[in-house]
């Protein structure tokens, strides 16, 4: 009786062992794969917004780009009228100096 008994309670504990084990080994596994899950959506997370924020660098840096191309095409546009009215005030200034 008393081998059987420690025969039973040997198998019991080796079958409580291999339970804990188990499920040591699957809360490991549940953790390494949320950690990993977490990892990775985070690394996705920070690799969209890099995207973004260097999209939303170069639209800005084209942006700059354009309003400095606008500003000197106007500016030029504005000198070469300046240019034209002061060329044609002096040629009627001319002209009229020599019609006088």
């Amino acid at each position: 009786m008393s081998r059987a008994l420690l025969m039973s309670r040997a198998s019991l504990m080796s079958r409580a062992s291999l339970v804990s084990r188990t499920t040591l080994m699957s809360r490991a596994s549940l953790v390494s794969r949320a950690s990993l899950m977490s990892r990775a959506s985070l690394m996705s997370r920070a690799s969209l917004m890099s995207r973004a924020s260097l999209m939303s660098r170069a639209s800005l840096v084209s942006r700059a780009s354009l309003m400095s191309r606008t500003t000197l095409m106007s500016r030029a546009s504005l000198m070469s009228r300046a240019s034209l009215m002061s060329r044609t005030s002096l040629m009627s200034r001319a002209s009229l100096m020599s019609r006088a």
